[in-house]
């Protein structure tokens, strides 16, 4: 498991060669994902976790989103919409940025 304290806080690099190498394609996937979204809904990214088509299991999607804020990667914003329906909205922190960019350009993506 890729961990702030063993990957030295702030060091990109580190953040990325771990989860590189721990074959962590799934939170991999989500930051690429939210690098080139934007903010995304807890939909958006299940779906791009299936290839788009359909949508991950929300459990599991949710266990690897959990992962990401655990290690200060994303955020998450709820957004009442009309008083009624609360949306969940997620984003990337200055770090998570940092991360999925050079994620990004190593994958040439």
């Amino acid at each position: 498991m890729v961990t702030t304290s063993r990957t030295g806080g702030d060091n990109v690099d580190e953040i990325v060669r771990d989860l590189l190498r721990e074959g962590r394609h799934t939170l991999i996937v989500i930051l690429a994902f939210l690098c080139k979204a934007g903010k995304a809904t807890l939909s958006d990214i299940q779906r791009a976790l299936a290839g788009g088509r359909y949508r991950a299991q929300y459990n599991w999607t949710l266990s690897n989103l959990n992962e990401l804020k655990s290690l200060g990667l994303i955020y998450e914003e709820q957004i009442d919409i009309k008083g009624k329906v609360k949306v969940r909205i997620f984003d990337l922190t200055e770090r998570g940025r940092a991360v999925a960019s050079r994620i990004c350009e190593i994958l040439q993506i």
